[in-house]
């Protein structure tokens, strides 16, 4: 009852303390194994005081049990987040006598929390060479250490690659989520290690998601496109071909602001590649940016939104006409960026360069001092940033004249009064 309660997306901050009052008298009357998972299950929902009131139980229980249950036991407090500090060595002393499955909680607990200890290296070593074992853990447990590798180098090193192998082998039945969430974290590891596994995990993924495309939304498509783009090396292109294909068969469904995700997650194809061409010509189109006949251009994008894609497309598309739509847009809209609106345009547009295309001077004027950087006016058929030096002497003849006029205006007045 407990273990599915917690389960429930409550406010758990507000009706923890009460629970754990309450179901104190219940916690005390069952033996220590039940237990185990109800604790697990209060520390994944941040039931901090149900956390602390089965912890406390479990404690009690301890010196009666069994090896192996009070091997199990320590584990399970080891990953709800308590004895932190020497969880590690305690840990490493338990990888014989804990179950597998409880062994591989903690190890995650302690990386969720960026644990960097040579025991817990150590730990994840030891599941590494288990790999018949790892591979029978099911997906929440193989995801829950995917993303702890990612935050801890501990475990990351010894682990990542075997993680990543025993996930290949059982994908066909995750979750279309799960799958991208795990090749995010597969993706983004801590230290660079186990790349062979994660290539595999890659080609095993492509191999899976390839016959579900079609029934994927829109959402997920996107969500899959920006986890195969971080692949290392080609490993994700087969996958991102296909995810790309299907994108572009709908992209009269997909709104506005999730072109921008797609076209983030198709950028690694090249501007060349024929499914990002219909991505730029989605761009290009007037209707897209809301582009008015009458010079006057407005977007249903914010201002920083759009300076976000012109840095994506500017070193991939420079001189596509979706560039040249952008800049005409973003003149408009230059008093609405932000700081990062701007940052995103020097990164187009560094030192006055970028794109190429009408518009590039008006839009490096609209932004003031220090658009683009070192601004050039630099439009089709304009020159070049003048000279400080020419600069200073193009200045210099007025500089010059006004001070001649200044002298003999004092001269009259001068004389004026004399007489």
């Amino acid at each position: 009852m407990l273990e599915t309660l917690c389960g429930l997306p409550l406010a758990w901050d507000q009706c923890a303390h009460r629970l754990a009052e309450g179901a104190l008298p219940v916690l005390r009357s069952q033996p220590l194994g039940p237990l185990l998972p109800i604790l697990l299950q209060a520390a994944d929902a941040k039931a901090h005081a149900l956390v602390e009131a089965v912890a406390d139980v479990i404690c009690q229980q301890l010196p009666g049990a069994s090896a192996g249950l009070r091997a199990d036991a320590t584990c399970a407090l080891i990953s709800s987040g308590l004895g932190q500090k020497s969880a590690p060595t305690t840990l490493r002393g338990l990888q014989q006598e804990a179950s597998f499955p409880m062994f591989a909680s903690a190890v995650a607990g302690l990386g969720e929390r960026e644990t960097e200890d040579p025991d817990l290296a150590a730990c994840g070593q030891s599941l590494a060479e288990r790999p018949g074992q790892l591979s029978t853990l099911p997906p929440a447990a193989l995801l829950r250490l995917a993303v702890a590798a990612t935050r801890s180098a501990a475990v990351a090193a010894g682990l990542r690659g075997a993680l990543a192998r025993a996930a290949a082998e059982g994908l066909q039945g995750w979750a279309v989520d799960d799958v991208c969430k795990l090749l995010l974290a597969a993706a983004r590891p801590k230290v660079d290690a186990g790349g062979d596994g994660v290539e595999e995990l890659f080609g095993s993924a492509a191999r899976v998601m390839e016959p579900k495309l079609p029934g994927l939304s829109t959402s997920q498509l996107i969500k899959l496109a920006l986890a195969v783009t971080r692949a290392p090396g080609r490993s994700g292109r087969p996958l991102l071909e296909s995810v790309a294909g299907e994108s572009c068969r709908r992209l009269a469904e997909v709104p506005i602001p999730q072109m921008l995700l797609l076209t983030q997650g198709l950028l690694p194809l090249g501007g060349d590649h024929q499914a990002f061409q219909r991505v730029l010509a989605f761009w290009a189109d007037p209707e897209v940016l809301s582009i008015s006949s009458g010079g006057k251009a407005t977007s249903s994008l914010t201002a920083d939104q759009l300076a976000k894609l012109m840095q994506m497309l500017a070193p991939v598309a420079p001189h596509h006409a979706a560039c040249e739509a952008l800049a005409q847009v973003l003149v408009g809209q230059a008093d609405k960026l932000t700081a990062a609106g701007r940052a995103s345009l020097e990164a187009a547009f560094p030192g006055g360069g970028g794109p190429d295309v009408r518009g590039r001077s008006a839009l490096l004027r609209a932004l003031g001092p220090g658009g683009g950087g070192a601004r050039r006016s630099g439009s089709r058929g304009g020159g070049g940033r003048r000279a400080p030096k020419a600069e200073a002497d193009r200045r210099a003849p007025r500089s010059r004249s006004r001070g001649r006029q200044g002298s003999r205006s004092r001269r009259r007045s001068r004389s004026r009064r004399r007489r």
